[in-house]
Formats: structure tokens, sequence, C-alpha cells
């Protein structure tokens, strides 16, 4: 069993012990790799278009929570079947948007935040990462585009960009194995599994946004 298959499990059986080790671990790699990280994020603001549409995508700060909280209002129960990265109550979301050891990231069309993603920083120069989209902008290529920017901003880091999947939902398998693919490095409870994009792979400039929605 890895250290990450026992930290999952353990988050899944011990919840309280998991938030309070979280917590510790987390600002000790923010401190520890705290240029890195805002390396990262002086350079995470990137403007394209979808659709012929002005968007861009940001890191969030403490001042999107309104924004953010109203688009999880957006969306489906459904859309959380195989993911839900965190608590959407208004002191979770807070919590995410003022700790060094989350990474926010909101994607926004014309002024409207219609994309979420985030890392979720771990020793061992770990990204756990995690992505959500509007359901009128699903199957159109933007969890492609997500992914390499995702990927890109690891890369910047010098972390490992890791995620937790369930295979079924094969969606996110496609988006995921259009850039390249993902190893796999073990199975998790519950029909998950850990997965790693490979290092290699990672794109050494931003993704271009450029979506064009049929």
């Amino acid at each position: 069993m890895t250290i990450d298959q026992f930290a999952y499990k353990l988050k899944q059986h011990c919840g309280p012990l998991f938030k309070v080790a979280e917590v510790i671990c987390g600002y000790g790699v923010a401190f520890l790799h705290g240029k890195r990280i805002r390396e990262a994020l002086d350079q995470a603001e990137q403007s394209g278009t979808i659709r012929g549409n002005a968007a861009r995508i940001r890191a969030l700060v403490p001042g999107d929570i309104y924004a953010l909280l109203a688009f999880y209002e957006t969306l489906p129960e459904g859309h959380f079947k195989y993911f839900r990265p965190h608590g959407f109550a208004r002191r979770d979301v807070e919590k995410v948007l003022a700790r060094p050891y989350y990474l926010a990231y909101g994607l926004f069309l014309e002024g409207e935040l219609v994309g979420y993603s985030l890392f979720k920083l771990y020793p061992g120069k770990k990204a756990f990462f995690g992505r959500m989209l509007s359901t009128k902008l699903t199957g159109c290529g933007l969890g492609k585009y997500l992914s390499l920017y995702l990927q890109w901003q690891s890369r910047i880091m010098g972390f490992k960009m890791r995620g937790t999947i369930n295979l079924q939902n094969s969606p996110s398998v496609a988006s995921h194995q259009a850039v390249g693919g993902f190893e796999i490095l073990g199975d998790l409870p519950n029909g998950y599994t850990l997965i790693e994009f490979p290092a290699d792979l990672m794109p050494t400039e931003p993704p271009v946004l450029d979506v064009r929605l049929e």
C-alpha cells in the first residue's frame, strides 16, 4: 500500500484525524514551496475565446466566493456523482479560497464563472487536481483544455499532478486520455483509481484558450 492509498483510506474511515493532518501538512508544503507556487500563480491568468466570446482563466481569490457559490448552484446533483472536491457551504468555500495549500482557478465566459479547477497540495510535491464545468459547456473540449492548463501549472511548480478517478466516468477518462493519457498507480476504495500524469508530457507553455462550439 502506498502512502497515498493509506491517506485515502484514512480520509474515508477517520475523517477528523485526516483533516487535522491535512491542514498541518498543507501549511508546511505551502511554506516550503511558496516561491514556486507564487511563480505559477503569477502566470495563471490567460485570455482567449469560447465560441467567439471573451474568456479567461485565472486564480481565484477570497473575493470570488459569491461567484463560486453561484456556480455550484447551477450544477445538478448528478454532476457530483463521481467527484465532490469539498463541501459547498460558504464556510467550506471560504477555507478553500483562503488556505495556501489550495490553488483554485476559475474559467470565466463573458464575466460569468463557468468552470472551476483546483489543486490540493500534499507532501512529496504532489498536487491532487479536480475540475468542474457548467453543464452547458460539457462535451466541447474544455475538459481537455483544463487538463492541459493544470498540467502546465503543475510543471511550473515542479509538482507531480495526481488525482483519483472512477474509470466508469467515461467522459472524464476520455478527456484525460486526449492529452497524452495517465499512469495508474493503484486501486482505491469504492471503485476509484489513483492516477498520475507523466511529467515529460506536461506542456511547457500555457495551452491556447480557443474553443469553438458547434
